[in-house]
């Protein structure tokens, strides 16, 4: 039997059991770190992780994964799937994938997710921790070419929050969408080194707007 709670539902790729959701929990809460939010009621997804600004981003990302038991794939370069970390990689949703740039990685992603039928399929849009103009576009052009919606998920340092935001459908023209998602993320989200989110000074007021559809979850 499946286990649901009020953030994960039949549509989400599950890992763990108890022990580990208590662990998950027990982390957070050590850190001092919640999780708001639900997932949302689909098979296939791409989780856009911001802001991206320190070490502690991911860590914490894969606690709340953790805490509430669903499996959260990413990619790595296949060099550190070697013995002896190989296999407990894999079994935290590590995917091995080939060093490449541009196009040809664009490629081999998108051959990932139009082989799986359930991933939720984590990515930094952002790419690295330093400040940024907008976010790469490779996201978008995968969500394009593989009909997967993507879903936010949101650090907010302030509050010690990781949110479980929006569901939203990729479409109209990348750059657009591209800028108004960026926007969305500055204005709702401070990360935990907010200099290193943006080289210009951060919206001060909330937005609910996202150029694309919005889906129920």
């Amino acid at each position: 039997m499946k286990y649901n709670n009020s953030i994960v539902n039949d549509n989400v790729p599950r890992m763990g059991n108890a022990v580990t959701r208590a662990i998950g929990s027990g982390l957070l809460n050590l850190l001092g770190w919640k999780v708001e939010g639900a997932l949302p009621n689909v098979p296939k997804v791409i989780l856009l992780g911001e802001p991206h600004t320190s070490n502690w981003d991911f860590i914490l990302i894969m606690m709340a994964a953790q805490s509430v038991g669903f499996r959260m794939s990413y990619l790595m370069k296949k060099e550190a799937f070697s013995w002896p970390l190989g296999g407990f990689f894999r079994w935290m949703g590590g995917i091995p994938i080939e060093r490449q740039k541009g196009k040809d990685a664009i490629a081999a992603i998108e051959n990932i997710l139009q082989k799986s039928d359930n991933i939720f399929l984590a990515i930094t849009p952002s790419g690295s921790r330093s400040p940024k103009e907008s976010f790469k576009t490779g996201y978008l052009r995968l969500a394009h070419a593989t009909d997967t919606p993507l879903f936010i998920i949101g650090l907010h340092a302030p509050t010690k929050s990781i949110i479980l935001d929006q569901l939203i459908d990729a479409t109209g023209p990348l750059k657009t969408q591209n800028k108004s998602i960026k926007h969305y993320i500055d204005a709702n989200y401070r990360g935990i080194k907010p200099h290193n989110q943006s080289p210009n000074p951060l919206p001060k007021k909330k937005t609910n707007t996202v150029i694309g559809q919005r889906i129920p979850s």
